[in-house]
This record gives C-alpha cells, structure tokens and sequence, in this order.
C-alpha cells in the first residue's frame, strides 16, 4: 500500500520534505538576526549616557507684585472748601453756596 503512494507521490513527498526544511532553517535564520538586532540595540542603550533635556534659561526672580484690581478713573470733586479767591479753577465757579464758601463743581 505505501509503496505505491511512495511510487506514485515520491517526487512530491521529497519537495514538500525539502520545501519544509527549507522553511524551518529561514525561520531560524530570520529569529536569530531579530536576537541579534535586539542585543545590538541593548548594547547601544547600555553604552550611551542619558542626556537630560536642555533647561530653559533661567530668569532673575522678582518679587512678585499683588494684584491689584484696575483702579476706576479719579472723579472731580463736587466742592473744594477755600476761604479765600485763589485764581480761576476749570470746570469751577467760586461762590458761597450750601456747603460753605469755595469752589463748586459747574
């Protein structure tokens, strides 16, 4: 019985056994050279010192200023008490009024 398999088939057994031998030492040729590649990387990493990333220039320290809201604009008063004339005041009129005498606000 398997002699005439091995008569009928026989060139095609040997291919496929010469095929799959084949096959086998590239895999192990490819899995080596990969080991090879890993071990070379490893060495190379072991061998170079780690370099820290460059620090930004570093600026004097100032005191740091409180923050302050946005003063509103200064509002001229309404009165400025004075005894006495002392020249002509824009937006002003001199005269003795409710407050007293001075300049009020026009």
């Amino acid at each position: 019985m398997f002699e005439n398999l091995y008569e009928e088939y026989g060139q095609f057994i040997i291919m496929g056994s010469v095929f799959l031998v084949g096959a086998l030492v590239y895999g192990g040729y490819l899995y080596y050279q990969k080991q090879q590649n890993i071990n070379d990387i490893n060495n190379n990493l072991e061998q170079k010192q780690p370099q820290q990333p460059p620090q930004p220039p570093q600026l004097p320290k100032q005191p740091r200023q409180p923050s302050q809201p946005p003063q509103k604009p200064r509002q001229p008063p309404d009165f400025v008490p004075s005894d006495t004339f002392k020249g002509e005041q824009r937006g002003y009129s001199f005269k003795n009024g409710p407050k007293g005498q001075g300049y009020y606000k026009e």
